[in-house]
């Protein structure tokens, strides 16, 4: 009686393996081919005609100014005790 068991257990573990093979195999997927990339095209680059000025300053910094902006205590109005405030 073992035998027989065994025989059709066999025979059923061989027809799930059928089936499984057989659907891997009619549910594969076939590789898609990416599109052929575009040519680049390559020149070489031509510089940019430009004229060169030469200065002391910074354009609109006016003689002097040293950055010009308000003060700390001007800004932020008047700084509070035990502040490091430099402003009188």
């Amino acid at each position: 009686m073992k035998n027989q068991n065994d025989l059709i257990v066999a025979g059923a573990v061989v027809l799930v393996c059928i089936g499984v093979i057989l659907g891997f195999y009619f549910t594969k997927r076939d590789p898609v081919a990416p599109p052929n990339p575009t040519p680049v095209v390559i020149t070489d680059a031509e510089p940019a005609a430009a004229t060169v000025t030469y200065a002391n300053s910074l354009p609109g910094g006016g003689g002097g100014t040293g950055g010009g902006g308000a003060g700390r205590g001007a800004s932020l109005g008047p700084a509070g005790p035990g502040s490091m405030s430099l402003a009188p």
